[in-house]
């Protein structure tokens, strides 16, 4: 599926992560949220961290990131801080 049409992942989004190298759901599944997190920093610095990581975590999961359990969305956070520790 094209990065694009999956949940959570805009125009904009989208944008930055073909610039990653991720242009497919599945590149974005594979990669998981930490290594993509760390790419997308890359090439997106400016990129807000928590909204653009949730958005990946969900677009993974297939679920809108707001609706994510609590408990969930600080896994994700806690996992993109860890892949961008050595930036």
């Amino acid at each position: 599926m094209d990065i694009q049409q999956a949940v959570n992942i805009g125009p904009k989004l989208s944008a930055d992560l073909r610039k990653a190298g991720i242009d497919t759901l599945e590149t974005l599944q594979s990669l998981g949220v930490g290594e993509a997190w760390r790419r997308l920093q890359k090439v997106a610095p400016h990129r807000d961290c928590t909204h653009a990581c949730l958005a990946l975590g969900g677009a993974i999961r297939g679920e809108r990131w707001m609706r994510l359990p609590e408990e969930e969305k600080k896994a994700i956070l806690r996992e993109a801080a860890h892949s961008t520790s050595s930036l």
